[in-house]
């Protein structure tokens, strides 16, 4: 640029001819690409680094999202985390890296001086061959000394580097697990892709700069084909002065017409348009205001026409209606200016316009209002529904993915045990071990679907309850000895106290026995999971026209944080236990749903380390029912000589209900397809129950309703694991007397059995 400013006075001294003049022209735009490329390199380089940066951390910080919740509080030796567990992280990983366009993310953690990965993704192609993958704990020998400098200064670190994978620009952030564990989160971007960025986009500069160039070109031929100065030219130019004398006249009439015209346009326009328009001088005089502003500031014409702006409230302040007016003067219109103004609903957030009239006798300035305060709520409103819309989100697809590892880990088990009992050379003591293990597997597996089921049923919003007769000190001392009985299967040292204010005849009370022992049960299972040694107290009291059932205990108890949580859907009870404490945060949720339904409320107290105590308030709708009812048991009593007739597909399912109808004395009839269901039902001669499967092969189920409801003193109950079919069909009444949803306890089946035998 130096070089061109001291040639052009030489050139302005000398006489060139055309040829002279194209060459120094093409020297000059030479000159003119050459320096605009260089200042864009330096402009595009720092655009893309800044840009490149933010990804990396971005991508970085992806990590602590996407592995599970507390990982690096277990991922502290070589043997803490599992091959596939970290293969399956790999693979997130993977496909984190791919969206957010990064070679690799990672995280490693420092031991002995020594940094071990203990995360990382990797490329298509190395999980395709298995060649340069990253393996749990393998250590960075080639780290450079700035990652232990990171870890140690705790602050965010960009650097450039070679490793055995290529040069990349990295990222590293350093963070500390909820145990105090140090660890660095990390994302690599190849050196090479940066540099093909940055040359990328100099070449689009140059052949945009080429294009412009081009479309320049024809104007220059054009004007030095067709309109090149000569002396004639000269004097065609003075020959027709004459005749624009003879004219002017007639156009100063014209152009007064035109004003007239223009003035009349302009007073219609300015009127009777919606948006509030003023005039102003550079001093702020109001010199003219439409009906939209009048309405707009609650004024009328009299009270602000040829007054000073700042006498009425209107701007904030002289200096914000000063800037407003330089800026014009400045660039001729103003668009889109953000202010503050005073109207007659108060202060609103505006965008104004503001236009210079600059063929008046003085400076004028023409400003348009935009008011855009309730654009900004609504604004405000969608930003605050997508941040809750993402956060939901990011909970189900972690909840998703927490519950497909909850599900896996009993199952495994189950089978793996399975596989080990078909060996003949286990000895007998073993078998029983293994058995006891698989059913405490299979009961935490059928809690789990449970859990899932009455979940999907509250999204689906068809939840419902059953209410009836709940005899409390009961089922409260039935608990009191299914606790002991746990304690010393597990060899705890936990003593249980149990107390019950009211008689037995009080204690009836109105309400669903089904989900309230749901709750119970979750609320001591809970306790007796949290707490390894020390007291689990558990009762009620009456609270005016409620009941409170309590459930305390002397475990590690509960922060702030942790209680707010509580209840959430998504979220463990327990943050940063999950390893040592199976569930994925159901189950409290679903209880306080539960009992919301029912009427009452649940609520916590707990502090660290101080034992944690749950309440549920219930309305005390007190019964006057025998209590003697409760005594007799449902397993005990015989079914003498009663048929029931089964027709499920599932081969397990019959054998169950065959040995719980035997246990009863009754007689258990297996039809295997439509026509032997219709036969047995025909030759049977005291058939008081179907037990139909949704799943059974049957030409028309409708049909078959009213076959058997026409039967005397015949009960048809349905069984289904679907339950958006067993919602639907309870709603419309299709003919079952009863609904089983499986899995159904034996409990269940024969209260329902026992219902229509009394």
């Amino acid at each position: 640029m130096k070089l061109i400013s001291s040639l052009l006075p030489i050139i302005a001294r000398k006489k060139f001819n055309i040829r002279q003049y194209f060459f120094i022209s093409v020297i000059i735009y030479i000159l003119g690409i050459t320096t605009y490329l260089v200042i864009s390199y330096f402009l595009i380089n720092e655009e893309i680094n800044e840009k490149i940066n933010q990804q990396l951390i971005k991508a970085a910080r992806s990590v602590d999202y996407l592995l599970p919740l507390n990982y690096h509080d277990r991922a502290t030796s070589r043997k803490s985390i599992s091959e596939i567990e970290f293969n399956e992280i790999m693979q997130i990983l993977s496909q984190q890296a791919n969206n957010l366009e990064v070679k690799y993310i990672y995280s490693m953690i420092e031991n002995n001086g020594r940094l071990f990965f203990t995360s990382s993704s990797a490329t298509s192609y190395e999980i395709r061959t298995g060649q340069n993958l990253t393996y749990y704990w393998q250590e960075y020998v080639e780290a450079d000394p700035r990652f232990y400098e990171a870890l140690k200064s705790m602050k965010i670190t960009f650097l450039d580097y070679t490793d055995r994978w290529g040069t990349f620009r990295s990222v590293l952030i350093p963070k500390i697990s909820p145990a105090g564990n140090k660890y660095l989160l990390g994302a690599d971007v190849e050196i090479s892709y940066i540099d093909k960025t940055i040359w990328r986009g100099l070449l689009f500069i140059l052949l945009k700069a080429l294009f412009f160039t081009l479309i320049i070109l024809p104007f220059f031929y054009v004007y030095h084909k067709y309109y090149k100065i000569t002396k004639d030219h000269y004097t065609k130019t003075l020959s027709q002065k004459e005749l624009k004398a003879v004219h002017e006249q007639d156009l100063r009439k014209q152009s007064f017409l035109k004003y007239q015209q223009i003035d009349e346009k302009y007073e219609a326009l300015l009127n009777h348009i919606n948006i509030p328009t003023i005039v102003l001088d550079v001093k702020g005089k109001v010199i003219e205001v439409n009906h939209a502003f009048l309405e707009y500031i609650g004024k009328t014409q009299y009270d602000i026409k040829d007054n000073i702006i700042f006498t009425i409230p209107f701007f904030q302040s002289v200096n914000e209606f000063e800037e407003l007016i330089n800026l014009t003067q400045k660039n001729h219109i103003l668009k889109n200016y953000p202010l503050t103004l005073y109207s007659k609903k108060g202060e609103s957030s505006c965008k104004v316009t503001c236009i210079l009239l600059n063929k008046q006798e003085k400076q004028q300035f023409l400003i348009l209002i935009n008011d855009i305060t309730q654009e900004n709520k609504y604004l405000q409103e969608i930003a605050k529904a997508k941040l809750l819309m993402e956060e939901m989100l990011q909970r189900k697809s972690l909840f998703i993915a927490t519950m497909s590892h909850e599900m896996r880990t009993p199952l495994n088990v189950i089978i793996g045990f399975l596989e080990i009992l078909r060996d003949e050379n286990v000895a007998e003591d073993l078998k029983n071990e293994y058995l006891q293990v698989i059913q405490s597997n299979a009961e935490h597996l059928l809690a789990l679907i449970n859990d899932i089921i009455d979940f999907s049923k509250i999204e689906a919003g068809q939840f419902t309850v059953k209410e009836g007769p709940f005899y409390l000190n009961y089922n409260l001392n039935q608990y009191k000895l299914w606790l002991i009985e746990e304690i010393k299967r597990k060899n705890l040292n936990i003593d249980v106290v149990l107390t019950i204010p009211l008689d037995d005849q009080e204690s009836i009370i109105y309400t669903d026995e089904l989900r309230v022992k749901q709750v119970i049960t979750n609320l001591l299972t809970n306790a007796l999971k949290f707490t390894e040694s020390g007291t689990i107290e558990f009762g009620y009291k009456v609270v005016g026209s409620y009941i409170e059932i309590y459930v305390s205990d002397t475990g590690p108890g509960m922060n702030e944080e942790e209680i707010n949580n509580l209840f959430n859907f998504y979220i463990q009870g327990v943050e940063g236990k999950k390893s040592k404490y199976k569930g994925f945060g159901l189950g409290l949720a679903i209880s306080k749903k539960i009992i919301e339904i029912l009427g009452g409320s649940i609520r916590v107290q707990s502090k660290p380390d101080n034992g944690t105590t749950f309440i549920v308030s219930l309305p005390y709708k007190k019964l006057n029912a025998n209590i003697d009812q409760i005594n007799s048991k449902i397993e005990d009593k015989e079914w003498k000589d009663v048929e029931i007739i089964i027709a499920d597909n599932d081969n397990n399912m019959k054998e169950l209900l065959n040995r719980i109808i035997l246990k009863h004395k009754a007689i258990p009839i297996i039809a295997n397809n439509y026509n032997e269901l219709i036969e047995k039902i025909e030759t049977s001669n005291n058939a008081k129950f179907v037990l139909f499967d949704f799943d059974f092969s049957i030409p028309n189920i409708s049909q078959f309703v009213s076959y058997v409801k026409r039967k005397e003193k015949m009960k048809i109950i349905g069984m289904s694991s679907n339950i958006y079919l067993i919602n639907i069909n309870r709603s419309n009444n299709i003919g079952f007397d009863y609904i089983l949803a499986k899995p159904f306890s034996r409990r269940e089946f024969e209260e329902v059995i026992e219902s229509y035998l009394q």
